[in-house]
């Protein structure tokens, strides 16, 4: 397998990082049974649904809202001697079910018996019991963040699996991961140097079109760039996703960061400063 570009090992380690950050907090979350913040929420739910767009993490998603609702009805058998994995998957609809099973299985969703059971692993154990904990129903905020979280933490760990396994060139560049966190790294990047007061109360966050273009280059076909761009300014289905509007600046364009997104942006900042304080 070839090796990365100095270019790509970077936008790999810029993105592990955004990704660790994320799943130490949502792991916080999750072990103190608390309501996740804000920045957690409104970013978390902007990744959550560019990564649904992908086949690799739709079928997560089916799969972890079938274990959910197993999970939140208290199912005796998945609790107890676990579920028939051939009659669960025959639900499932999965292209790579035995993939996703072990990845699950390795990030505490499920576990699996000798006898070929699949029942409740300690990770969703306790995200079931965030949600339980609520008990407001389906049509509340409290569901809907406890749903956000189950699915949130699933991505971001087949994320960093793939991430990993390309930083140690054991598995394909996962160019749509890269290309999500190359621009939000970069919005970073442009912002860090900003007095406290400035970053906190800004409105807005713009990205001039010369990174978005250079995001884009992390695509090998001018189709994939299209899809993804497409896709992530709501183009495709009427919800923005990263952008939410793009404006003349000149002979180019700026493209102007989801207001969701922004919580989040000045979260990484924060933290960021806080680690090269501890440094020192």
């Amino acid at each position: 397998m070839a090796r990365w570009s100095d270019r790509e090992t970077i936008l790999l380690q810029l993105s592990r990082a955004q990704i660790y950050e994320i799943r130490e907090s949502l792991r916080e979350t999750i072990d103190a049974g608390k309501e996740p913040p804000e920045w957690l929420v409104k970013g978390g739910q902007k990744i959550v649904e560019i990564l649904s767009a992908y086949p690799l993490f739709a079928s997560y998603k089916h799969m972890i809202s079938e274990l959910v609702w197993y999970a939140v009805t208290n199912d005796h058998e998945f609790r107890g001697p676990g579920l028939d994995k051939e009659e669960f998957l025959a639900f499932a609809f999965l292209n790579n079910p035995s993939e996703v099973l072990q990845t699950l299985k390795d990030n505490g969703l499920i576990s699996l018996t000798e006898e070929g059971k699949i029942s409740v692993g300690p990770v969703l154990s306790k995200v079931s019991d965030v949600i339980n904990a609520y008990g407001s129903g389906f049509n509340s905020a409290e569901w809907s963040n406890a749903l956000l979280m189950t699915h949130l933490s699933v991505f971001l760990a087949v994320a960093e699996d793939y991430l990993n396994k390309a930083i140690r060139n054991e598995a394909r560049m996962p160019r749509m991961i890269l290309a999500v966190f190359y621009i939000l790294s970069t919005v970073l990047m442009l912002e860090k140097n900003s007095p406290p007061e400035e970053l906190s109360s800004k409105k807005e966050f713009r990205l001039p079109e010369i990174y978005v273009l250079y995001a884009l280059h992390v695509f090998k076909s001018k189709r994939q760039q299209r899809y993804f761009i497409q896709m992530i300014s709501g183009v495709t289905d009427g919800v923005p996703k990263l952008f939410e509007n793009i404006l003349p600046a000149g002979d180019y364009h700026e493209f102007i960061l989801h207001r969701d997104l922004n919580d989040y942006i000045v979260h990484m900042i924060e933290r960021e400063r806080e680690n090269e304080r501890a440094s020192r």
